[in-house]
């Protein structure tokens, strides 16, 4: 099983309690997270006469927002939220053919994930780009060692052949930051005082990341693939 734990400095994945390492900046942001999960006011009603919510007995009374809000909507806005919808279930049908039929993970990526990942970025975080980042290579300086391989042969412990491969690979996808005139000035300055090996605001030296912060970094898996996999994978 790949392990991070054989790392000069180990990590080890762990489910904290619930609510336990949240700071109270962003509380706002996990309730509104946890309300999707529960699916409580998640469909606008102008969709309640769409056919794929009559009889739909998995669409309870929480789930619609409040028809009051709908009166206030002008025609463009309820056709924007029409088209939402056909675009998200052209997404959901290709997800069901690329279960159906076995598809790679590549395949999963191309069908589906960059699909709605653009979709979700381009509506609704403008500041925001998504970016497939598949041929990005982690930059010596910056991948993970570890602590001693010729032991972790031994041993047991350390690196197993998956991870030790995946040492210089990054994930597949990316949510680029666009940084303002100010911030992107400044990342420049930082950056020219750096070697020429380093000169990167992250870990790798593709040109669509070295000079544009990327918080988050999203690993995809088939059912193929595991979990831990793809834990070592983010980890690295």
């Amino acid at each position: 099983m790949a392990s991070l734990r054989g790392l000069e400095v180990p990590v080890e994945f762990f489910t904290p309690a619930p609510g336990v390492a949240i700071p109270a900046d962003i509380m706002e942001l996990r309730e509104a997270l946890s309300a999707v999960e529960a699916k409580e006011s998640l469909l606008p009603a102008v969709l309640r006469s769409h056919p794929d919510f009559q009889g739909n007995a998995r669409v309870r009374r929480q789930t619609w927002l409040s028809d009051d809000d709908v009166e206030t909507w002008s025609a463009a806005e309820g056709d924007a939220v029409l088209q939402n919808h056909e675009r998200l279930r052209d997404i959901v049908d290709e997800s069901r053919e690329s279960a159906e039929t076995h598809r790679s993970e590549a395949a999963w990526n191309s069908h589906v994930h960059s699909h709605l990942l653009k979709h979700v970025t381009r509506r609704h975080m403008q500041h925001l780009k998504f970016e497939d980042i598949t041929s990005a290579r982690i930059i010596e300086q910056t991948s993970a060692a570890a602590a001693s391989l010729a032991a972790s042969n031994t041993s047991g412990r350390g690196l197993t052949a998956a991870s030790a491969t995946s040492a210089h690979k990054m994930v597949n996808f990316t949510l680029v930051v666009h940084p303002s005139s100010v911030l992107q000035t400044l990342i420049d300055q930082f950056l020219k005082g750096e070697p020429w090996e380093t000169q990167s605001i992250n870990q790798t030296r593709y040109e669509l990341l070295r000079t544009r912060p990327a918080p988050i970094f999203i690993e995809t898996r088939t059912v193929s693939g595991t979990k831990e996999n793809a834990n070592v994978q983010l980890g690295i």
